[in-house]
């Protein structure tokens, strides 16, 4: 798994599984592929995880993202990796040790 924020030209922060690079869409456009994506939203009790387009069909929860509207694309905080992991995949948390100091 390999857990990433991706922030979208629409200003959504999605979070999910990403699996695959370089994927083409129905209209034969490149993008990503997204497995278990969410939306982060700031809720008045904390951060929230919402299904990205909750009545739509995804096959095997999984979308395409097109590189047009991928803004940017970067590690998530550890925190929200554990947490998005064990609500969507494993459940195995990811430590921040320092095995040196």
């Amino acid at each position: 798994m390999a857990i990433k924020i991706v922030k979208i030209g629409t200003g959504e922060d999605i979070i999910a599984d990403v699996e695959t690079d370089d994927t083409k869409d129905h209209f034969n456009r490149t993008g990503i592929t997204l497995k278990h994506p969410v939306n982060l939203v700031f809720t008045p009790e904390g951060l929230a995880m919402v299904p990205l387009m909750p009545f739509a069909k995804h096959k095997d929860n999984k979308i395409i993202i097109t590189e047009k509207d991928i803004v940017m694309v970067t590690d998530a905080e550890t925190d929200l990796e554990n947490e998005y992991r064990e609500k969507f995949g494993s459940g195995i948390s990811v430590t921040n040790m320092n095995l040196i100091q």
